[in-house]
């Protein structure tokens, strides 16, 4: 699950390193305040959610995660996950590269195709958006974004205008 939520991050714009996911027993209370004290230190240095190295404004960000927190609530992308963590039970492979590979390749595309749906679905709730915009929001090129839009026109749920892509019928 923590490196899911690391690939999810880094999808997001977000510095995977400010997630971290340690084990300390009650027992262990001088390594749970050093573990605390390290990470405060790794956070304080990456500055301020939204103002580190390479993140976009807050405002980029609260789009795309909120986005993946409803992404990671659809079926498709919960039986991805549960497919993958069978398969591992099943093969008993559990080493850190075997993990990140299976979530890179059985989880993540999966994840990151709903969370493109959903916030390009959203991004047009707002009003006309050209591809050009859209990019910058979802962090998505060009050509994703023109084969989600491709499918929202197929199945008639957006189109575009001209000055911009809309959703019909909201």
């Amino acid at each position: 699950m923590a490196e899911t939520c690391r690939q999810v991050l880094k999808d997001c714009g977000v510095n995977p390193e400010r997630l971290a996911l340690e084990w300390a027993s009650a027992a262990e209370g001088p390594r749970f305040v050093e573990l605390i004290t390290d990470y405060v230190r790794r956070i304080t240095a990456l500055g301020p959610l939204g103002e580190g190295a390479g993140e976009p404004g807050w405002d980029v960000l609260a789009t795309r995660l909120e986005a993946a927190v409803k992404a990671a609530g659809v079926p498709k992308v919960r039986t991805a996950y549960g497919t993958f963590a069978k398969k591992m039970h099943q093969e008993g492979h559990y080493t850190g590269d075997a993990i990140e590979d299976g979530v890179s390749s059985k989880v993540f595309p999966t994840f990151r195709q709903e969370r493109l749906l959903l916030e390009v679905r959203d991004c047009l709730r707002e009003g006309p958006k050209a591809i050009s915009d859209l990019v910058v929001v979802t962090g998505a090129g060009e050509e994703e974004l023109s084969g989600i839009l491709s499918a929202f026109e197929k199945k008639g749920l957006a189109s575009d205008t001209g000055s911009g892509w809309v959703l019909k019928g909201e």
